[in-house]
C-alpha cells in the first residue's frame, strides 16, 4: 500500500507527468485559432495515426496482464513515457477533424445533444472517480476475482455513483463560482451597447454630413468593415 501511494504521488498524479497531454491540448487550441484548411492527404495521414494511437492505448496494456510477461525495463519506461501522450494525440485528432469538417460519423455521434448535460459536470465526475477508485483500492483487504459479470457490475455501479457525486459537487462548488464569475466579469448588456452606439451617432455619421450629403442607398451599399 505504501508503494502504491508513493507511485500515485510521484508518478501518476505528478504535474510533470500530466503536462504533456495538457500541452497537446494547448497546441490544438492554437492550431484551431488559425482556422486551418487542411488537404485531404493530411486528413488521411491523421486518421491513420489516430487509429494507431487508439489501438496502442487499448491493447498495449494487455501485455502487462499476460501470464507469460516478464518484466522488461525498456518497455515499462517506454509505455509510461508515451502512453498518455499517444492517447491525448488521438483525442486531439478527433476534435481537430470534427472542427475542420472531416469527423464523419464520429463527429455526428459526439455532437448529439444528449451529451450536453454531462459536459457541465464532466470535470466534477472526473474528480469523484479518482477519489472513488483510491478509496476502493485502499480499503480492499483480500484478493478479488475478476470476471466479465463483476467487471460489468462494477463499471455501472461506479459510473452511477460518479455521476451522482459529480452532480452534487458541481451544484455545491462549481456552478456557484461560475455564476459569481459571470457576475463579476459581466459585460455590458446588448441594450447598453446599443445605447452607446446611438449616443455616438451624430454629425459624424455619413448620413448627416451637411457638406457632402449622400443618399441612404449609397450608405447601405457601403461594405461592412
Amino acid at each position: 500500500l505504501v508503494k502504491m501511494q508513493d507511485m500515485m504521488k510521484n508518478l501518476y498524479t505528478a504535474t510533470h507527468a500530466r503536462a504533456g497531454a495538457w500541452l497537446l491540448g494547448v497546441l490544438l487550441g492554437y492550431i484551431l485559432s488559425l482556422k486551418p484548411n487542411p488537404k485531404i492527404g493530411l486528413i488521411t495521414i491523421g486518421w491513420l495515426l489516430a487509429v494507431i494511437a487508439f489501438a496502442f492505448s487499448f491493447f498495449a496494456i494487455r501485455i502487462f496482464q499476460n501470464d507469460t510477461y516478464e518484466w522488461l525495463a525498456a518497455w515499462e519506461i517506454f509505455y509510461a513515457a508515451v502512453s498518455r501522450h499517444i492517447w491525448a494525440f488521438g483525442i486531439c485528432w478527433l476534435i481537430y477533424s470534427s472542427v475542420v469538417g472531416y469527423g464523419g460519423i464520429i463527429s455526428n455521434i459526439l455532437s448529439w445533444p444528449v451529451y450536453l448535460p454531462f459536459t457541465r459536470i464532466s470535470y466534477s465526475v472526473y474528480l469523484v472517480s479518482m477519489l472513488l477508485q483510491m478509496v476502493k483500492t485502499s480499503s480492499q483487504r483480500a484478493s478479488f476475482y475478476w470476471s466479465d459479470g463483476t467487471v460489468i457490475y462494477s463499471f455501472f455501479a461506479e459510473m452511477i455513483f460518479c455521476i451522482l457525486g459529480g452532480l452534487a459537487l458541481s451544484l455545491v462548488f462549481e456552478s456557484p463560482f461560475l455564476a459569481l464569475e459571470r457576475i463579476i466579469f459581466r459585460r455590458p448588456e446588448r441594450g447598453q451597447n446599443q445605447q452607446r452606439q446611438e449616443d455616438n451617432q451624430g454629425i459624424s455619421n455619413a448620413g448627416y454630413d451637411e457638406e457632402h450629403p449622400r443618399d441612404v442607398q449609397d450608405i447601405v451599399k457601403q461594405p461592412y468593415v
